[in-house]
């Protein structure tokens, strides 16, 4: 990343406990934390009906009515900043109880809350956290297959979209923090980092989607309105209110529990009757005054389900305007206004705002932010889903003459031209060699080359349902390696495991995420011209082949690839990614050169 650069001694450590070899990973992974309880499944299962008239008083699966439990002013999560170039925080995993639309709710989380604290850092800063895991200790033997659900009481700490170190306590997704213990979390971010809405979770292969779920997220926020690089410079977008708006879906069962996979199975979230939230509050009310403008940081920190974002009149009249400015906490360089905006899992949008006039003779104008109706072509499950309130805008007060920093919508705004967060990769930069990722799921069994393909045998204990990169489940046979200082292209589709018969076959979308390194892909604008943009997660739907390019910059180490379905990413469909020195070793490196800021 362009700009002052730090010595390799921190931009290239391999701290004790770092991972750089697939038996470092395995141990990093299966030891010092314990186990699963027995009654955890090895397969994703969808909701069981019988359980919608069990449980807890007021924990029924049944819908729910947003606006019976919503309609409190929306709330701001708290916000932490550094002191002195350091943000130094404890952050506290425990079981809390909140009551959720009438359901005493017993759930993992950071802190006592539904939602974590917004770290709000600028680059150069270094976030020192103290994560005390205050869960008890896991209840029974560990799982022989790693890629079964397990380790619920144990996390670890991932700054999603970040450009840093995957090594030591950074942002280390194969290290574990036990129950019981106290761990340090220390990523320095660097001096050149782009500015953005970036987030946090927990990440421990075998329980992400469980405490994901259960709330474990928070933003994090790199600023700098004094560079005028960064969108936080734009005199429009400083001049704005900034909101974080953090959408989760909390997958509490009929106990007001999540304390297994039964509920994040295709279709789970519908039939659940849960409603989303967000910063933790099921349809909160924002207020704008006419003519105003605000700045929402998007992030779809939900396990499944796509958020097609809209807001409009409740029947559906006047529409507003969406004016994306960033994509995954990456400025664009220009804005695409939109009428509605698509989150996916991991997704981000930062988006401008802009309040209508009030119409003659009212005081106040109401209208919801919807979770628009999402063809079955267009969703996540690729099922259709019905329309859903996130939350009621009013308009009202003194009217506002705030203004946009583009005219119109697309390339070509001199005011956000300088912001553009990275810098596209070229032919001519594809050094390295082409990569490619395929999704499976589908029952397989381990041949002899070391790969998966179909198999029927239900008497075979190798037989099952598996979730798989490049037809092997996680963590495969080794890393994919790839070299500092190259990029290549990378095609990315989901497909069949290798030999299922037609009528056998499972082909659905997923999000592909990478950690450390963003990509460059084309996708059509909002006039449905083809653009350049950056993004750290994309779906993948049947049938496409996503041609994507990614160099790699800064920091060797080893992290990974998957599915930000995270059940299935706990279920195997993730892959370790090892970034080495030319040449194949693993020592420190020269920094390679600037490429974006």
């Amino acid at each position: 990343m362009t700009g002052t650069r730090w010595g390799k001694s921190e931009r290239h450590h391999r701290a004790v406990g770092a991972a750089g070899s697939l038996g470092a990973v395995l141990i990093l992974m299966m030891t010092g934390s314990g186990a699963f309880a027995a009654s955890q499944p090895s397969a994703v299962l969808a909701p069981k009906p019988e359980l919608a008239g069990t449980g807890k008083p007021g924990c029924e699966l049944v819908p729910l009515n947003a606006e019976q439990w919503g309609g409190k002013p929306f709330r701001a999560a708290p916000v932490l900043r550094p002191q002195g170039g350091t943000l130094t925080t404890d952050l506290t995993v425990d079981y809390h109880d909140t009551v959720i639309a009438g359901c005493q709710t017993h759930l993992r989380g950071y802190d006592g809350a539904l939602v974590g604290k917004t770290l709000r850092v600028r680059p150069g800063d270094t976030l020192s956290i103290t994560l005390r895991n205050r869960l008890l200790p896991e209840p029974g033997p560990q799982p022989s297959d790693i890629n079964t659900p397990h380790n619920f009481n144990t996390t670890n700490f991932h700054s999603h979209g970040l450009h840093v170190s995957p090594s030591g306590n950074a942002d280390n997704v194969l290290r574990l923090m036990p129950p019981q213990s106290t761990s340090l979390v220390e990523i320095h971010i660097p001096q050149d980092h782009p500015t953005g809405t970036f987030w946090y979770h927990s990440h421990v292969h075998g329980s992400t989607a469980l405490q994901v779920s259960s709330g474990m997220a928070g933003a994090i926020i790199v600023e700098n309105p004094d560079d005028p690089r960064s969108l936080d410079s734009v005199p429009e977008i400083r001049a704005a209110k900034d909101q974080v708006l953090l959408l989760q879906q909390i997958s509490y069962d009929a106990n007001g529990e999540i304390e297994n996979y039964d509920q994040f199975g295709p279709g789970g979230w519908a039939q659940s009757g849960r409603l989303p939230t967000i910063n933790g509050q099921i349809m909160p009310v924002f207020e704008l005054r006419p003519g105003e403008v605000q700045r929402w940081r998007l992030i779809h920190g939900g396990i499944r389900e796509t958020f097609q974002i809209g807001i409009t009149r409740q029947d559906g009249s006047d529409p507003w305007t969406l004016n994306e400015i960033a994509l995954d906490g990456l400025s664009l360089g220009y804005m695409n206004s939109w009428k509605e905006v698509e989150l996916q899992p991991g997704y981000r949008s930062d988006v401008l705002v802009k309040a209508p006039p009030l119409p003659k003779g009212a005081k106040e104008a109401v209208y919801y932010v919807y979770d628009q109706p999402t063809s079955a072509e267009k969703s996540l499950l690729l099922t259709a889903e019905a329309r859903q309130p996130l939350a009621k805008v009013v308009v009202r007060g003194a009217a506002m003459a705030m203004a946009l920093p583009c005219a119109t919508s697309g390339p070509g705004c001199a005011a956000l031209a300088r912001t553009k967060a990275m810098t596209d990769i070229t032919d001519a930069d594809l050094t390295g060699p082409a990569q490619e990722v395929s999704f499976m799921i589908g029952q397989a069994a381990r041949q002899a080359d070391g790969r998966y393909a179909y198999c029927s045998d239900d008497k075979d204990p190798d037989c099952t349902l598996r979730f798989m990169v490049n037809a092997q489940p996680f963590p495969s046979d080794g890393p994919r390696q790839l070299t500092l200082g190259t990029a290549s292209e990378w095609t990315v589709q989901t497909l069949p495991v290798p030999g299922t018969p037609e009528d056998q076959k499972i082909i659905v979308a997923h999000p592909f995420h990478i950690h450390v390194n963003p990509f460059q892909m084309t996708r059509p604008g909002p006039q449905g011209v083809m653009e350049t943009v950056w993004r750290d997660t994309q779906l993948v739907r049947p049938g496409d082949r996503l041609t994507l390019r990614s160099r790699y910059e800064d920091y060797i180490g080893t992290y990974v690839l998957h599915c930000h379905i995270l059940d299935h990413e706990d279920q195997g469909m993730m892959e370790l990614v090892e970034v080495v020195e030319p040449g194949g070793t693993h020592g420190a490196a020269t920094p390679s050169p600037h490429k974006h800021h």
